[in-house]
């Protein structure tokens, strides 16, 4: 890292230049070339780094900072800590498997998915209902040729009564027919409606036969259901690999964290060697200042790994579903499992195991009984209807009682929308197929790059380890030249950084190796949580459960 630092510095040092020799006026013919300091040039060159640092405002905003961190040495504000939880990697997907809402969630869109089931078996259950209904009517003329037919003269001329004065034989008239429905009303029976009327209906309906429709539609929410199940097992092992995941980083930014903090105690070590021995003046204070330049560095990427921590455990407390200001406590501990098994194995397991596709199989079933659903539009209906009615004050036209009624209907002509129908249930098939075909070649991918991640993690694991050691051995050296004089304080420094990369490669290449094993057994669908009994429920098979209310055409 020093060294990319110390070449990216050199080039925009060299760019500097270079816009400097650019720009800078040509000098006099004849005229003697101008002698001016390195120190001097610096300091008037309107363009270069050291102007730019030593700027009012620049020098103003770090200043600042110098002063709040003066005051807080630790920037990340951290909540009042609580409980420790101590995990292994068991332990943590064990408790992710228990709080994570996305399990809750697919755990309701399974509910929601068994509902739709219910609802497609009402449809070949009796539909019964009933309404009440309240009817009132004014100015409800019962006698024909009545009142304002003997007023205009209409009425039979037998029943028309004359007095030889117009206004008495218009009230006789009236008088007399208002008497006659009176005692109609009381001596006979109603033959017309009253003006106010209560009606009473009860109806009960059920289809004999819809052409296959409902089945399907059952058959097909049974499978889209059987589709969800599979749909929460790819939760379970998505929430166990995150789980695994977030917990071999911690892991891995603990150790980076032990590694630069070990790498600042070093450094400070080196530190005061270096004061001691230019105190005595056997090295310069280039060396001291070397010294001092890399503890500094050391100490910046002590606090960046110790914020990195901080997040890797932020993250892993989401996945866990803990209080932020929970204390985690790992199990530093990864399992070996050889990967000795050919690719082609593990390919042919994840094939047979693997949620998704299993989900996508089960999605397929239930679009080929939307194809049946839609060739069921071209079939009769036929269904049955029974309806009980009663009319308070509905005289004899209209009579109480039941009424039954068997009927079919069947749809000559829908302006081509049954083609239609049909033709897209079809097109739904081809598209799950042709997913379930792409899912396959993906799963075949998943697993192939799991494994060769295996394979490359133990092997740089294998090399960084020789590393570690041969830069152990480096450092010694170095220490034990500059102790006696012969080396210098660059060695040391450089032994150092070789050292540290060294083992956070150690621990890069074991994280790396502990979450392809869990890739690896998410692909073969080979998670922890195990068997498909602890996720699918029995569903009964669809002739259990289908009354014969829509025989015929299955």
């Amino acid at each position: 890292m020093t060294m990319r630092f110390a070449s990216i510095a050199c080039m925009l040092c060299c760019t500097l230049a270079f816009a400097a020799e650019e720009t800078a006026p040509a000098p006099e013919t004849g005229a003697a070339p101008a002698t001016v300091e390195a120190g001097a040039a610096s300091q008037n060159d309107p363009g270069g780094v050291d102007a730019l640092i030593s700027t009012p405002p620049m020098q103003e905003t770090m200043d600042a900072i110098g002063a709040y961190l003066s005051q807080h040495e630790d920037l990340a504000e951290r909540p009042a800590e609580g409980e420790m939880l101590t995990l292994t990697v068991r332990g943590c997907v064990d408790l992710a498997l228990a709080n994570n809402e996305k399990i809750f969630q697919a755990e309701s869109d399974i509910e929601a998915a068994r509902a739709r089931i219910g609802q497609a078996r009402s449809q070949m259950l009796p539909q019964l209902a009933t309404s009440l209904t309240f009817v009132h009517t004014e100015f409800n003329e019962r006698n024909p040729g009545g009142v304002l037919a003997k007023l205009g003269g209409g009425g039979s001329g037998a029943g028309f009564i004359n007095t030889g004065d117009p206004a008495t034989s218009i009230l006789l008239n009236i008088l007399g027919s208002v008497a006659q429905n009176y005692l109609t009303d009381r001596m006979t029976p109603q033959t017309q409606p009253g003006d106010d009327l209560r009606i009473e209906i009860f109806t009960a309906d059920q289809v004999l036969y819809a052409g296959g429709r409902i089945r399907a539609a059952i058959d097909a929410a049974r499978f889209l259901t059987e589709s969800q199940e599979w749909q929460k097992a790819v939760t379970l092992a998505q929430v166990e690999y995150d789980a695994k995941q977030g917990f071999y980083d911690v892991l891995l930014v603990a150790s980076l964290v032990e590694v630069a903090a070990e790498s600042v105690r070093t450094f400070e070590r080196n530190l005061t060697d270096a004061q001691q021995m230019f105190d005595v003046g056997t090295i310069s204070n280039f060396e001291v200042l070397r010294a001092k330049t890399e503890l500094g560095a050391r100490k910046s990427e002590l606090v960046a790994a110790k914020n990195a921590l901080r997040l890797a455990e932020a993250n892993l407390r989401r996945v866990l579903f803990v209080a932020e200001n929970t204390r985690l406590q790992l199990d530093p501990s990864i399992e070996w499992r050889p990967a000795d098994t050919p690719v082609a194995d593990y390919v042919a397991r994840a094939l047979e195991s693997r949620p998704e596709i299993a989900a996508l199989r089960k999605a397929l079933e239930a679009a080929e009984q939307q194809v049946k659903a839609a060739k069921g539009q071209y079939l009769p209906t036929v269904g049955l209807q029974a309806e009980y009615s009663n009319t308070d004050e509905g005289g004899l036209a209209t009579p109480d009682g039941w009424t039954f009624g068997l009927g079919a209907q069947y749809d000559i002509y829908m302006g081509g929308k049954r083609k239609y129908d049909v033709l897209e249930a079809r097109a739904q098939v081809t598209s799950l197929e042709h997913q379930l075909a792409d899912l396959e070649r993906l799963v075949e991918l998943d697993v192939t790059q799991a494994h060769i991640s295996i394979q490359d993690a133990m092997a740089k694991m294998e090399s960084e380890r020789g590393n570690v050691t041969l830069a152990q051995e480096g450092l010694r050296l170095a220490e034990l030249r500059f102790q006696e004089g012969v080396g210098t304080q660059s060695e040391i420094l450089d032994a150092e950084l070789a050292l540290t990369n060294a083992q956070s490669s150690l621990f890069q290449a074991l994280r790396e190796y502990a979450v392809a094993n869990a890739a690896l057994e998410r692909a073969t669908g080979n998670s922890w949580w195990r068997g498909k009994e602890e996720f699918t429920q029995a569903l009964p098979a669809p002739e259990d459960a289908r009354p014969d209310g829509d025989g015929g055409n299955g």
